[in-house]
């Protein structure tokens, strides 16, 4: 009955809303707010934009083909490892995002894994499946709309990257959450926006092809006309480039930003009940009080009516602060002045309401390591590992910055004499 939210990743036997293990908590505790993991979250987001067009399905799968092409064999692997300095990635599976490496090689090393392929499908050495498969991967590299998905990747990842290790990290909160889900949504609609011309001026540059696209030089289906039909108005099909924008382009980040939106609802919904400890001391006495009475009505067990008038309190003391130049605009920055200055029996329940928040879990993936290395010590010692062992072992694997700061000679000292089996003999 303490606890006040809860997180796990998207599986539907945890998080379903009907009968997930968060649905079930939730019947005994109301109060146990479910949090998706804001990293799994956001993997989620770029499979969806992937499953969706065609086209980057079999680009993904091109690159996976790419990849087990070359590793399958010590001798093709030589072959680009002479030609190349970063050698082709595997998708993850686990991490999404982390694919970016996988783009990022593709794209520097473009022309040496070209030359490589064509190295082996000219060989006279090779098998002709392995001849035909080389040819097969080379030409699929040297379509321009491959070009210009590796750099729209290859950006898009980037930036998915690097916020999903931020988004790993154990000081994440729902704050900066918000933040990080609504400026990659407005980084993709810049890219719809403004992008696409740079990208495919990129790719002809990259892929060497300036004057189609594959689209251009498909048979084109043509409509069986009935007897009272005639083509005078007929619509006419588009080029390539308006093909390849309007079909694939845009559907993938369009997609991209729906689901951006659609994960960041759920953080904000229970973000805005704590949002205006973010900027208490830039808003109104009178709509500070609202908001503190509103928290209340939520956690009225937890919380009291004095709420409000603690946080018109606090709001003077910090406007104080920022007259004299000390900069506290964040909640987590609140906690810390209350607790550094020693000022939390002057404002007791402001300080349980910005403990409630700030322990909101917004990602799991830290307690999802720790069960990995628990899997990992007793796969590894489990045939005559007792309960307590497993669970020492464990806590050394998950702490090992802490173990590895600790002086241990002492402690090689006692289990020396305690193990030492040879026996001392006297002159």
């Amino acid at each position: 009955m303490n606890c006040r939210s809860q997180s796990y990743d998207n599986a539907s036997n945890m998080s379903g809303i009907y009968s997930g293990l968060q649905t079930r908590i939730k019947t005994i505790n109301p109060l146990a707010d479910y949090v998706p993991c804001a990293a799994h979250s956001l993997n989620l987001v770029g499979s969806c934009a992937v499953e969706l067009v065609t086209e980057a399905v079999d680009f993904f799968s091109t690159l996976q083909e790419l990849y087990n092409f070359f590793t399958i064999s010590t001798h093709r692997w030589q072959i680009l490892v002479q030609r190349t300095n970063l050698t082709v990635k595997s998708l993850s599976q686990t991490r999404w995002s982390a694919r970016h490496d996988a783009f990022y090689a593709l794209e520097k090393e473009w022309s040496a894994i070209i030359d490589a392929l064509e190295f082996i499908a000219e060989s006279r050495d090779e098998k002709p499946t392995t001849r035909f498969e080389a040819t097969r991967l080379q030409r699929k590299l040297q379509h321009l709309e491959t070009a210009i998905l590796v750099f729209v990747w290859n950006v898009t990842l980037d930036r998915f990257n690097a916020a999903s290790k931020k988004l790993q990290e154990s000081q994440a909160d729902l704050s900066s959450i918000v933040q990080i889900y609504s400026s990659l949504a407005l980084f993709v609609q810049n890219m719809r926006d403004r992008q696409f011309s740079e990208s495919e001026e990129k790719a002809k540059a990259l892929s060497g092809v300036h004057d189609y696209y594959r689209y251009d030089t498909c048979r084109k289906k043509t409509k069986r006309l009935q007897p009272d039909e005639s083509r005078v108005n007929e619509r006419t099909s588009s080029p390539g480039q308006e093909n390849f924008r309007t079909n694939v382009y845009y559907p993938i980040l369009d997609t991209l930003s729906v689901q951006l939106a659609g994960r960041k609802s759920a953080y904000e919904k229970l973000y805005e009940n704590f949002d205006f400890f973010d900027y208490l001391s830039k808003i109104d006495t009178y709509e500070v009080k609202n908001l503190a009475n509103k928290l209340v009505s939520k956690y009225p067990d937890d919380l009291e009516e004095t709420l409000g008038n603690e946080c018109i309190h606090l709001h003077c003391l910090l406007k104080d602060s920022v007259a004299n130049t000390e900069d506290v605009h964040s909640a987590q920055k609140i906690c810390n002045v209350l607790h550094s200055q020693s000022l939390r029996d002057i404002y007791p329940n402001v300080d349980i309401a910005l403990r409630i928040f700030l322990s909101i879990p917004a990602t799991n993936c830290s307690g999802e390591r720790s069960f990995s290395t628990l899997k990992r010590v007793k796969t590894y010692l489990r045939a005559s590992m007792g309960q307590d062992r497993l669970n020492a072992l464990a806590l050394l694997s998950i702490e090992a910055q802490l173990v590895q700061d600790i002086n241990y000679d002492d402690i090689i000292d006692v289990f020396a004499r305690t193990k030492a089996r040879k026996k001392k003999f006297s002159n």
